[in-house]
């Protein structure tokens, strides 16, 4: 279950190893100065105390849960979103102490512009107290003059980062990667703590050049949306780390300063936004409790080669990664909260190159303004998940409910697809990101099975039929008439010039997640068509003239299928040759 995630600290303190900053072996020496040192010391007292006070200023907060999801070295992690009330605004005590830290490292900054452990924390500073714009300029400033331009560039892309720009941001963590050591540019690729523990055993086993492409191939899937620029997944991995180097060398409070098990929650959720007391959990009695956003989602693919990155779409599904222990977990700033969006895509094989349409809707709330622009992006992706393929529109709309519809060409190597809507005004966002179905190559090219909204008239005859309507989410009401549309190329003549083929419907019910082997019998009598009524199967022949499109429309009554995941297999048969192609699409029926 993705989301909130609230931790505390569990269990008895440990010796913990401090957490090196990338290049902190070669921070400029602090510059020595015999008038500077009543600053100096001020610059650790308020850091001490904006570290010590937001700890104890922290509100008191009973927790529903008192049992670890999981452990991480000392603190016990709890997954609670939808579960808990909602948390607190930040006390005015921290946001005081902030303001004097940020007062005092101003003055330091003033005085000593190149020195690491000045420039960072301030930096810091003011991304918590959403300044972004003058932790950019400190950044900036610092870079200028700083000796050690690699970390400085860094924190650069850390503030703009912290601004939404994540485009500039991944400009900024690239050209340094560039020019790292290979050490250090393989540890701020690696994505270990991101994934599951045996994902992680796999991963770890890749050789080099592989665990390379696996990380390519990874990142781009993890972006959260193709619509925006920069990838804000890969910039945020970077971010964090560069973060999390910054918290490394605060002032500890209470014995309890930074380790790695903080190092890694904080590559896996990023920087608490809250924090709470909670008594009775924890062995001290009274327990400090740590918040991140309850919007968060899992965008990086926890098990790509156990379980694979992307699956095909199950209509009323949850989000692709959530389950009850979130490997990650990120709520970019880029858009307001994200969505799964239903709909309905279609690849159609064409004499020479074939199309790709999608039809969808987007569920907007009641922050968004009325008419509302949606931006609405269709993405093509090959097997390393590069976009192959792109087409994107504005709609608007009045409604809660905004329907589209995208069309693109159908290239060579497509294996995935990411349907994408950013509403501008509120930044509300909806994305579907899914394999397609695996199509065997063989003699037949027939589409993917299409299901339609079936009315008075008759069956279309081809897509530009006004009564070729298909449904832009599957999650079908029972008792909803139905149609099926497909089209197929590469049917044999007869003497006579004409095609002959049969047609076999099934439709299979789940027996597990994922799994399909339960044959619904009665099917003819619950689709509302002519044949065996206890049958598992309907099964009809037709013949057309001869072209080299067929369309195959079959209008069904009422279905009265129970409610649930379905999945419609049809197998076309050209009794010609007796070439076969089946082609599958899951429905939920509610």
């Amino acid at each position: 279950m993705t989301g909130s995630k609230s931790q505390w600290i569990w269990g008895s303190l440990v010796t913990l190893s401090l957490f090196l900053a990338l290049g902190s072996s070669r921070l400029p020496a602090q510059q020595p100065s015999t008038d500077t040192t009543a600053l100096r010391a001020e610059l650790q007292k308020t850091a001490t105390e904006y570290e010590r006070i937001r700890k104890n200023s922290a509100p008191h907060r009973l927790m529903q849960n008192a049992f670890c999801d999981e452990k991480v070295g000392r603190y016990c992690i709890v997954y609670d979103v939808g579960t808990s009330q909602a948390l607190p605004p930040e006390p005015e005590q921290v946001k005081q102490a902030r303001a004097k830290a940020i007062d005092a490292f101003k003055r330091g900054f003033a005085l000593w512009p190149a020195d690491t452990l000045v420039a960072g924390p301030l930096v810091r500073y003011l991304i918590e107290n959403a300044q972004p714009k003058d932790a950019l300029t400190v950044a900036q400033q610092h870079t200028d003059v700083s000796p050690n331009r690699h970390w400085a560039i860094m924190v650069q892309g850390l503030a703009l980062h912290s601004m939404a720009d994540d485009s500039t941001a991944e400009s900024a963590f690239a050209s340094v990667l560039q020019q790292q050591l290979p050490f250090d540019r393989v540890r701020m690729r690696d994505v270990a703590p991101l994934l599951a523990r045996d994902e992680e055993e796999r991963y770890r086993a890749l050789a080099a050049r592989d665990r390379a492409r696996y990380q390519e191939r990874l990142w781009n899937l993890a972006d959260p949306l193709f619509l925006t620029a920069g990838n804000e997944s890969l910039t945020e991995h970077f971010a964090r780390q560069i973060y999390g180097r910054i918290l490394a060398v605060a002032p500890a409070v209470d014995n309890l300063g930074w380790g790695p098990d903080a190092e890694i929650l904080t590559l896996r959720f990023g920087v608490p936004t809250t924090r709470t007391r909670n008594y009775g959990q924890g062995s001290g009695g009274i327990s400090i409790v740590e918040h991140f956003p309850p919007t968060q989602l899992t965008y990086v693919p926890p098990a790509a080669i156990t379980k694979g990155a992307l699956t095909v779409h199950e209509p009323g599904s949850a989000w692709p990664y959530d389950t009850i222990r979130s490997r990650s977990g990120y709520a970019p700033l880029t858009f307001r909260w994200m969505q799964v969006l239903e709909h309905q895509i279609a690849r159609y094989p064409g004499a020479t190159a074939g199309t790709v349409r999608v039809d969808f809707q987007f569920k907007l709330d009641s922050i968004a303004p009325r008419p509302a622009r949606v931006e609405v992006g269709l993405f093509l992706l090959d097997s390393m998940a590069q976009v192959v393929g792109t087409i994107r529109d504005t709609v608007v709309g009045e409604r809660d409910l905004i329907s589209a519809r995208l069309s693109a060409p159908l290239t060579a190597g497509v294996v995935a697809y990411s349907v994408e809507a950013l509403e501008l005004g509120s930044r509300q966002a909806g994305r579907a990101r899914y394999n397609f179905p695996v199509s065997k190559p063989g003699r037949l090219a027939v589409a993917d099975l299409v299901i339609l909204s079936a009315g008075d008239a008759a069956p279309p005859k081809s897509k530009t039929d006004a009564a070729f309507q298909p449904f832009s989410s599957l999650r079908i009401p029972r008792g909803q008439p139905i149609a099926l549309y497909v089209e197929a190329r590469g049917l044999k003549p007869a003497a006579s010039k004409r095609v002959r083929y049969r047609v076999d419907l099934e439709v299979l019910e789940q027996s597990s997640p994922g799994t399909f082997t339960r044959a619904v019998r009665s099917l003819g009598r619950l689709l509302g068509v002519a044949g065996d009524p206890v049958a598992p199967r309907v099964t009809w022949t037709e013949e057309q003239p001869a072209a080299d499109l067929t369309v195959i429309a079959l209008k069904l009554g009422a279905m009265q299928l129970e409610p649930g995941v379905k999945q419609f297999r049809l197998t076309l048969t050209d009794l010609e040759t007796q070439a076969a192609t089946v082609i599958e699409r899951l429905i939920r029926v509610e």
